[in-house]
């Protein structure tokens, strides 16, 4: 008796990818991309150096992010030592912990109480630069960084390292509600707004897997 072949779809648990549509697009981050780049009113005044412009991801259309591929290194010490970080950042005896304040429009702060140089993003469009910033979000203990899903409000600056949790799982960041933009880069300051970029050296490869469409289910 002849059988049709079965065919078997392997999801995550909990999720449902729609394949048909997905986008990937291969990035290379500079550890001088500045996330908060545009939120600066006058660049030459930032102490340090203010970087150069994050990544900007189009996600108009797509519902989720995942990432994959992450290779390359980061300091931000270049010139100092030759301690360099991949994208998930490291310990360097100091701390990230960006705070909003004079010169910037719409971004929230980060924190991470233990480790730098890791890689962040943000979710923009053109009405949410009008918006008071969300709260700052502490990082520092793993329920926050090694996160299943994630759906950050728009204008929240937040981990995303490189994308895999602990497990080896790809973590889902759900794209906020009208988000046209996704930003890519580098949260540096140990205390305050964000500055000394120019001694920041090396850069992230990784991959940006669009998805249209991500159904959770409970």
């Amino acid at each position: 008796m002849y059988l049709k072949p079965a065919i078997f779809l392997l999801l995550l648990p909990g999720y449902v990818f729609a394949q048909k549509g997905v986008e990937k697009e291969t990035i290379e981050v500079s550890a001088l991309a500045n996330v908060y780049f545009h939120e600066i009113r006058d660049t030459s005044m930032v102490p340090g150096g203010a970087g150069i412009p994050p990544i900007a991801i189009d996600v108009r259309g797509f519902e989720m992010i995942t990432f994959e591929g992450a290779e390359g290194e980061v300091s931000a010490y270049k010139d100092r030592d030759s301690t360099y970080f991949g994208a998930d950042g490291g310990f360097y005896g100091e701390k990230t912990s960006v705070a909003f304040g004079t010169g910037f429009v719409a971004l929230s702060g980060i924190v991470h109480r233990e480790k730098v140089m890791f890689l962040v993003g943000a979710f923009q469009s053109e009405l949410s630069r009008i918006y008071e910033p969300p709260r700052t979000i502490d990082f520092t203990n793993k329920e926050n960084y090694d996160y299943r899903s994630y759906c950050p409000a728009l204008n929240q600056v937040f981990y995303i390292g490189d994308g895999i949790r602990e497990d080896g799982a790809k973590q889902l960041l759900i794209v906020p509600r009208d988000a046209e933009v996704l930003y890519i880069g580098f949260a540096d300051c140990l205390s305050g707004p964000p500055r000394h970029y120019n001694d920041n050296g090396g850069s992230i490869k990784i991959t940006v897997v669009k998805h249209p469409k991500a159904e959770v289910r409970n």
